[in-house]
């Protein structure tokens, strides 16, 4: 069950900050997911093993839910998931270190930022939206549900398409590895951000777990 309840006016605002975390976590993990990553690790020159091994992480990841859970209870789920939302940005930037690393010749030290950072990255993927779905129930009344859904995913869309065509207008005229490199932190920034965001949408729809400090 989600407590306590919102007014009108708390649940607009919330609303809105919500948006901006979705716009923002879209950006980000447009420029850090599978699309600009596997083009980063292809021009590494990575196994193809290791490219699977990475590939597979995406569902290994989900063996953190349960931390997601007990961080939960010990957090709150606004602070459980702007935190995780923390880790996994910093897990991008170890991840794409993997760059640098094999730039230098590196390349077993590359590989273990690579698979170790993309463990993290995933694992608090799955950790961060543990209590998601409560939260979104939390800011919305039956009547509006639908509609913040409707939105955000028409937003999310949106933004998905316009970055995507960035992206491959930029990479077409340029097949710098530094360029990848930058994009990637670019969207690490980005999540981080949406981390900021995602604290302050949430701040006035905190999630309690039934029996713990006597609720």
């Amino acid at each position: 069950m989600v407590y306590p309840s919102l007014t009108a006016a708390q649940m607009k605002k919330s609303q809105l900050f919500l948006i901006g975390f979705n716009l923002l976590n879209g950006i980000s993990y447009l420029c850090v997911g599978n699309m600009v990553m596997l083009l980063l690790v292809n021009r590494l020159g990575f196994h193809d093993m290791v490219i699977t091994i990475w590939h597979s992480l995406f569902n290994i990841g989900y063996i953190w839910l349960p931390l997601g859970k007990i961080a939960t209870e010990k957090w709150g789920a606004a602070k459980t998931e702007s935190n995780f939302w923390i880790f996994r940005n910093v897990a991008v930037v170890a991840m794409a270190s993997c760059a640098i690393w094999g730039h230098f010749g590196h390349p077993y030290v590359a590989c273990a930022f690579l698979l170790g950072g993309a463990f993290f990255f995933y694992g608090c993927r799955s950790a961060g939206c543990v209590m998601a779905t409560a939260l979104v129930g939390n800011i919305t009344s039956p009547e509006d549900r639908g509609k913040l859904l409707a939105f955000n995913s028409m937003a999310h869309n949106v933004t998905a398409a316009v970055i995507s065509i960035g992206l491959a207008v930029l990479l077409h005229f340029t097949k710098s590895l530094w360029v990848l490199y930058s994009i990637v932190i670019f969207g690490a920034v980005c999540g981080i951000l949406a981390s900021v965001e995602s604290i302050r949408t949430l701040t006035e729809a905190r999630t309690s777990v039934p029996g713990k400090n006597g609720e």
